[in-house]
């Protein structure tokens, strides 16, 4: 949100990976900004690509209908849902994560990949590992990553990828409506509706902030049979 010097340096960094089959892929940006600063940026700079689109709200829907708008956008099978100022840490994250939903045939409901937390604004480094698990772990049952994991794993959508097609459809149209409902709240039914995988690398790199908006969620769904 009104973020363009960040929003390159994301998109930059998605661009520049390696030992991946573009084809596989697909960018897609809501601009949810009051002005046409990033909407600028990516027509001059991106759009070329055969594999960015660019969508911008009519109106600021607020950040947590913009993110579930994501959903909506595009065909992949998975979404991974990236804020604008975070940015791929490796040149290799997008194929560890394809090669791991390839592994297991695309049986993967949701994804959870392991985080390095810097504070941006003097470049300060919080966490290597934002969870201290350094190895990829399968779970059959889902609800047993969700046992792992901490409310605080939570305070980030960047760690989470989802397999669309287990969320209600139309997806923004159904949930927009119910402010109740967070986008965590929903990663976290992802989770628990089939086989899930946690990736021990930290794969993405993130702003540390306030995790107190999401953690009210984790209550509501934890113990969800």
């Amino acid at each position: 949100y009104n973020r363009p010097n960040q929003i390159k340096i994301l998109i930059e960094s998605i661009l520049s990976q390696k030992n991946i089959d573009v084809n596989e892929i697909e960018i897609n940006i809501s601009d949810n900004s009051e002005n046409d600063i990033t909407k600028k940026l990516i027509e001059e700079n991106y759009l070329h690509q055969p594999n960015i689109k660019y969508y911008k709200n009519e109106i600021n829907i607020g950040s947590e209908r913009n993110i579930r708008r994501v959903f909506s956008l595009g065909n992949a099978i998975y979404t991974w849902l990236i804020p604008d100022d975070d940015k791929l840490t490796y040149d290799y994250s997008l194929s560890e994560v394809i090669t791991q939903i390839k592994n297991y045939n695309q049986e993967l409901t949701f994804i959870m990949v392991n985080a390095k937390a810097v504070y941006q604004e003097t470049n300060t480094i919080l966490a290597e590992r934002f969870n201290e698990v350094n190895k990829n772990i399968f779970f059959e049952d889902g609800k047993d990553l969700l046992n792992m994991i901490t409310d605080s794993d939570l305070i980030g959508a960047q760690r989470l990828i989802i397999k669309r097609s287990i969320l209600p459809h139309p997806f923004e149209q159904k949930h927009t409506q119910d402010g109740n409902v967070g986008c965590m709240s929903l990663a976290l039914v992802a989770a628990a509706a089939g086989k899930t995988l946690f990736i021990g690398s930290p794969l993405i790199t993130f702003e540390a902030g306030d995790s107190s908006p999401w953690r009210r969620f984790w209550p509501k769904i934890f113990f969800l049979d």
